[in-house]
């Protein structure tokens, strides 16, 4: 994933870049009746290419990465919260029990990625490739 910005500030290895924030109706989004798009966000990046303040630069994060974090965010849970809903109708023939089921094996999907998260804090850092 490789996305530009502006250095907004430099600290040492890390910089602070304002980015335009992507929307998923293709910055349109008088399309898709939401005003999603157009806003701009600070994220923080590791400086491998000595950008200075006011530069424009390219960050990027490995594809498989995000890809691997928004499978744990959003898929997972959803399976999960499906194989509990599945179990606690088998063992209860109660849909109020198979719903608390599908919950709480959602909840603890995400008190897993709350766990991971933390414990990997490193690993899904952006990186300053080049200046543009």
């Amino acid at each position: 994933m490789k996305q530009t910005g502006i250095v907004e500030s430099v600290n040492g290895s890390n910089v602070k870049v304002r980015v335009k924030r992507s929307s998923a109706c293709g910055d349109n989004c008088a399309s898709c009746g939401l005003n999603c798009g157009g806003r701009e966000i600070v994220v923080t990046a590791e400086n491998r290419a000595g950008a200075k303040k006011g530069d424009t630069v390219e960050i990027e994060m490995q594809s498989s990465k995000v890809l691997g974090a928004a499978a744990w965010v959003y898929i997972v849970p959803i399976i999960f919260f499906v194989i509990g809903d599945i179990i606690f109708n088998s063992i209860f023939h109660n849909e109020l029990a198979a719903a608390a089921g599908g919950l709480g094996a959602m909840a603890v999907v995400y008190a897993v990625v709350i766990v991971v998260n933390r414990k990997n804090k490193g690993k899904y850092r952006l990186v300053i490739e080049k200046v543009v």
